[in-house]
């Protein structure tokens, strides 16, 4: 079971902090520049300070860096399609679905939802 939590800042518009827990056990923290892993055996490593601009999500962070069992995880966000791009007139659009990818704008939503 994976479980997320984040802090996102409305006046600097990023995540300027999260948390992910694998099976109860914090894996994962993030927070004023900086990130802490756990290993294996639970225990944390040091505090690292984060080398480029933060804005938040775990797909910024390289895999070298990640424990084994994030990266799964890691994956299934880097292939989620955003959808804060709908248009009306683009969801009312007949279309068939052949597996390609959703448009940013709700295209094939329907077709998908359909299928």
């Amino acid at each position: 079971m994976f479980a997320w939590a984040g802090s996102f800042n409305r006046t600097s518009l990023r995540c300027t902090g999260e948390m992910i827990k694998i099976n109860d056990r914090q894996v994962l923290v993030v927070i004023a520049g900086y990130y802490r892993l756990t290993d294996e055996r639970g225990d944390w490593g040091p505090p690292t300070k984060i080398a480029f601009d933060y804005e938040g999500s775990l797909s910024q962070l390289r895999d070298e860096i990640l424990p084994e069992e994030l990266l799964p995880l890691k994956a299934f966000l880097q292939r989620t399609t955003s959808l804060d791009l709908l248009a009306p007139q683009l969801l009312r659009r007949k279309t068939d679905w052949s597996g390609g990818e959703l448009g940013l704008g709700g295209e094939r939503l329907s077709a998908f939802l359909h299928g």
